[in-house]
């Protein structure tokens, strides 16, 4: 079907456009705004009528405006592509010059006045913000990993190491590359293994809320080490098991 400039201009289509809950504007090849919904005009801050033949570059940071006519549609498609690139990132320009983080999928639509560009945006700050703050997150738990003068480890459902910190290599004597090959029960004493592994079979059931017992390791040069260790099991954000630290 070949839209025309004023067929998006008519109720249906009109409409059509205001029950989505993303932000969208028509643009035609020359860069003025066709058509936009009401969360497009709040998203930039704009009342919906004044973005209505503007050009699309008054929502555009500088560094992106200074695109020939004729470039126009092609830097849309790359818009796109820089948008979904993990290493690029794409800003929109609110009327009050605050500039935000999107998300853009843009279509070209084909019209009777030329190609025209369906362009749907998503404001992703909280996402790029939770990322932020998971980053930081991980980079605390890693320093207090490497760093902490207890040991620790994290190990998979099935007992084998996945990680370990050069206090629980310094306890037990063996290298990171040596237990990273083995298995919780392969340095815990024979006389404690039943009971770890029942204790740990219960934390990963969700019968108990962590795994806390006096155990003794033996040391790679045959001794014994008591210790105290504390287990607890870590899921994903559908619930479901991933390793215990």
């Amino acid at each position: 079907m070949i839209f025309s400039r004023q067929m998006w201009l008519e109720d249906p289509y009109r409409n059509l456009l205001e029950i989505v809950c993303d932000a969208m504007l028509i643009v035609d090849e020359q860069g003025e705004i066709v058509l936009c919904n009401t969360p497009a005009a709040t998203l930039f801050g704009y009342a919906r009528e004044d973005l209505l033949g503007q050009k699309v570059k008054v929502l555009m940071p500088k560094c992106y405006r200074e695109v020939p006519t004729n470039q126009r549609a092609a830097f849309f498609r790359d818009l796109q592509k820089l948008a979904m690139a993990a290493d690029r990132e794409v800003y929109g320009l609110r009327k009050d010059g605050s500039e935000f983080p999107m998300e853009c999928n843009l279509i070209p639509v084909e019209g009777t006045e030329g190609t025209l560009i369906s362009y749907t945006v998503r404001d992703i700050t909280n996402r790029k913000q939770t990322k932020k703050a998971l980053r930081e997150s991980e980079e605390r738990f890693r320093k207090v990993f490497e760093t902490s003068t207890y040991g620790m480890t994290i190990f998979s459902a099935d007992g084998g190491y996945i990680e370990v910190n050069p206090a629980f290599c310094k306890i037990t004597g063996y290298t990171e590359t040596e237990l990273l090959a083995r298995h919780v029960q392969d340095i815990t004493h024979p006389d404690d293994r039943e009971e770890d592994q029942a204790s740990l079979q219960r934390l990963f059931k969700g019968g108990i809320p962590i795994h806390h017992m006096e155990k003794r390791y033996v040391h790679k040069q045959g001794t014994i080490v008591w210790i105290e260790v504390c287990v607890s099991l870590v899921k994903n954000s559908e619930g479901n098991p991933l390793y215990f630290v």
